[in-house]
């Protein structure tokens, strides 16, 4: 005997049948939605690879109009994207002379010590930086001289900003970074050679060594700059008297950069490299994605 489903008075819920146009017309949209997801990816890409085209353009062209100047300063203050100052020098000793870095004995023109203990957040496993202790040269500035030897200045916050796309800093350098862990079977920390002088002649409070239930472990790091370096710097002009000093803007392409033109190319090229492979990708994924949506749709 054929049985007949139907909505009874109890209540019953009606099903939908398998490959039913509910179900195609769902699956369509969730095809298209992830086409859209996609082409909107690929989009992005292409404007990034144009932006970057012309940021390469940009420092390379800057290059050869600044680095072979002999005129002075005031001549090498160019207008350049979004209104940012642009000069072309070298790092050169302000006025404490070449300094000695505290922990490597490198020789700089700026450095920064510090020391920080690593506390896990939450459950998205972001980390906090509490810093124990600090010790930064003074004046805390990296001086440049340009073509003529006038100084210019830059604030610190400048320098660990790149001009050139994908590249974290040019130009501040870390010569150390050495991290403790904290025991899990003891409870007295057993801090690494230079933790522990830190903490032997009281720059690190001992009591500030111990670690929390969540701290991961203390980490401590120098970085500096290194005299005689050739250096592109975009920045904002801050003060101008004697010198001009330099320091980086919000939601600007303001930084520095030691890369020459050459390497400047090469870097994007690479970068252009794996980004058209990417854009393949994307757009594969859109075209597949449409075309199996639209055909869900139109069944």
């Amino acid at each position: 005997m054929d049985m007949l489903a139907f909505d009874g008075p109890m209540g019953v819920a009606p099903t939908v049948a398998a490959g039913s146009p509910q179900e195609r017309f769902a699956a369509g949209l969730f095809l298209l939605s992830f086409a859209a997801i996609s082409g909107y990816g690929l989009l992005r890409l292409m404007v990034r690879r144009r932006d970057e085209a012309r940021i390469r353009d940009w420092l390379v062209q800057l290059w050869d109009t600044l680095q072979h100047s002999s005129q002075p300063a005031e001549a090498h203050l160019l207008q350049g994207v979004r209104g940012a100052v642009v000069i072309a020098g070298r790092t050169t000793a302000g006025t404490a002379g070449t300094l000695t870095a505290p922990l490597s004995g490198s020789a700089c023109v700026w450095y920064r010590v510090r020391v920080t203990r690593d506390d896990e957040e939450g459950s998205n496993g972001g980390t906090r930086h509490v810093v124990l202790y600090e010790d930064r040269c003074d004046p805390d500035l990296v001086a440049v001289a340009v073509a003529d030897a006038t100084s210019v200045v830059l604030d610190p916050g400048l320098c660990t900003r790149s001009l050139v796309p994908g590249r974290k800093n040019d130009l501040v350098e870390r010569i150390v970074e050495e991290c403790t862990r904290p025991p899990s079977d003891r409870q007295f920390l057993t801090p690494g050679p230079h933790l522990a002088s830190l903490r032997d002649t009281g720059r690190v409070d001992r009591t500030a060594l111990k670690h929390m239930s969540n701290t991961t472990g203390f980490t401590v790091t120098e970085d500096v700059v290194r005299p005689d370096i050739d250096v592109l710097v975009a920045g904002c002009v801050a003060t101008v008297g004697k010198t001009l000093t330099l320091t980086a803007r919000e939601g600007h392409r303001d930084g520095v950069t030691a890369m020459t033109s050459a390497q400047i190319t090469g870097h994007i090229a690479a970068r252009r490299r794996w980004q058209k492979r990417l854009a393949f990708a994307l757009t594969a994924a859109t075209l597949l994605l449409s075309t199996s949506g639209m055909l869900q749709l139109s069944r």
